[in-house]
């Protein structure tokens, strides 16, 4: 697999995770499924906002609490799921880019990504789909591309929470600029090439998360259709490729 491969199937991991941010806060009660610093903040703080008209104060409480929460607890639940499925096959990652175990779960992840579109189509046309459901499928999922991904350890690039990839683009680009010696292994070529990867996987990420916006406004029963069709594209190219790629450092 050639790096532009490598970076057009991140880019759009990037994408399907931006889009489901976006979709789950406007559409799942104000949460996140990918931004797990963000949905522990607003456990945290749940406990003290007010929560509608609620008759009693703890009842009002706990309402506000299950989101994050079952956010929280579904993501780790994936994210544990790909741990398992990927790390007993014994392959040697730094060599490899992707193995057949990633293909599989990503396919899986498109599957439950798919029946979440379902249930919110449903839900938009009158159906009593609970929202907590598909919170917690969606959330799930997002945990699965989150444990394959970190298999793979492209180095600065995270497709599912984006502050550690600001983190290192910014710390890159401060050795860049200040002139700091690279590692033997970093040639300046490959150094500015991984920056310019960074740059545009938060670029594609901030890109998705407008484009779900404007179809939760727009076409609201298709939000969904954007992460559905990233992650299916992915995994058919995975499948297609087959095996372990090889990646030409």
């Amino acid at each position: 697999m050639s790096r532009a491969e490598r970076a057009i199937l991140l880019y759009l991991l990037a994408i399907s995770a931006g889009a489901s941010d976006a979709w789950s806060f406007l559409g799942f009660g104000k949460v996140f499924v990918a931004n797990m610093t963000g949905n522990t903040v607003l456990l945290g703080i749940s406990f003290f906002l007010p929560h509608g008209n609620l008759p009693h104060p703890v009842v009002a409480r706990l309402n506000g609490i299950v989101h994050p929460a079952l956010a929280l607890g579904c993501y780790a639940v994936g994210a544990a799921i790909a741990s398992y499925v990927t790390g007993k096959r014994g392959v040697r990652f730094q060599n490899v880019i992707w193995t057949r175990a990633v293909s599989k779960l990503l396919a899986f992840e498109t599957v439950c990504m798919a029946g979440v579109e379902c249930g919110w189509y449903a839900r938009r046309m009158g159906g009593q789909v609970p929202v907590e459901a598909l919170l917690a499928l969606m959330a799930m999922c997002m945990g699965l591309q989150s444990g394959a991904m970190l298999q793979l350890r492209v180095p600065g690039i995270v497709t599912t929470y984006i502050t550690g990839t600001w983190t290192l683009m910014v710390l890159g680009l401060t050795r860049l600029v200040a002139g700091e010696r690279l590692g033997p292994r970093d040639s300046k070529e490959v150094y500015e090439a991984r920056l310019a990867m960074q740059a545009v996987t938060l670029t594609v990420y901030l890109l998705s998360a407008v484009i779900a916006g404007w179809l939760f406004e727009e076409a609201p029963r298709m939000v969904g259709m954007l992460p559905v069709l990233c992650l299916a594209t992915v995994s058919v190219w995975g499948f297609w490729r087959g095996g372990a790629y090889s990646v030409a450092e």
